[in-house]
């Protein structure tokens, strides 16, 4: 990972899309669905026990709900379960080039249609708080698809459905 990459990371179980603005390093003792915990409670041994996004998420809140209406909640504290443990790795190696993104899995938000564009807009509203990139349809071809080869395996591609 580059010093200029951005992770946008989604992690479900939220009522509401919740923009995390702190990983925490410590105090995980629940074990995930392997039944595996790290034995030092820690995500990296030795390492700060918070680490902060340096996208602000209050700021990329405020300007969604005063410009576009969106109801857009800012957190700082996404649980010490798989979310937090996978965002605070995230910050950890990308220096503060993460974003977790709470998103609902019921209620009217929950739905492709809705959910998809707004997520659209939040990552377009974070980008330019971490570097100055334009939209989408404005990079090469080439780049657009050396980003998508960097996709896991089976990634879902919303460009199939939507304009991306």
């Amino acid at each position: 990972m580059s010093g200029r990459d951005t992770v946008v990371v989604t992690a479900r179980g939220s009522s509401v899309v919740t923009l995390e603005q702190t990983g925490k390093n410590r105090g995980y003792r629940d074990k995930d669905v392997r039944g595996h915990c790290p034995v030092s409670h820690c995500c990296v041994d030795e390492a700060p026990e918070e680490l902060c996004s340096v996208i602000d998420m209050r700021a990329v809140s405020k300007q969604l709900k005063e410009e576009a209406g969106m109801d857009v909640v800012y957190s700082r504290d996404a649980g010490r379960y798989l979310c937090d443990f996978a965002y605070y790795c995230s910050l950890y190696h990308g220096q503060g080039r993460a974003a977790l993104i709470h998103i609902p899995t019921s209620g009217g938000l929950a739905s492709a249609d809705r959910l998809v564009p707004l997520l659209q807009t939040l990552i377009r509203t974070m980008l330019p708080a971490d570097r100055p990139v334009g939209d989408m349809k404005s990079r090469s071809s080439s780049t657009v698809q050396q980003l998508q080869s960097q996709l896991p395996p089976g990634a879902i591609h919303a460009k199939d459905k939507y304009d991306v």
